[in-house]
């Protein structure tokens, strides 16, 4: 299941904002793809453009919204 699907619009803009990443990014983020202990979001590579995994670490702000 997608992260975002049952999120309200205004707290993934709040999330694509907090993150600083591709709207596009933000909206196919799935679950796996989340570290809550150590506060990181990695992206892999076949969703990046560079195709390069890309690793984002997450404000107190992003892992309260999470």
């Amino acid at each position: 299941m997608k992260l975002l699907s049952s999120w309200p619009s205004s707290k993934a803009l709040q999330f694509l904002i907090l993150t600083a990443t591709r709207t596009s990014e933000v909206l196919r983020t799935d679950w796996p793809e989340i570290d809550l202990e150590n506060a990181t979001w990695t992206i892999p590579a076949e969703r990046m453009k560079a195709r390069r995994e890309h690793r984002i670490p997450l404000s107190t702000q992003a892992v309260s919204l999470l």
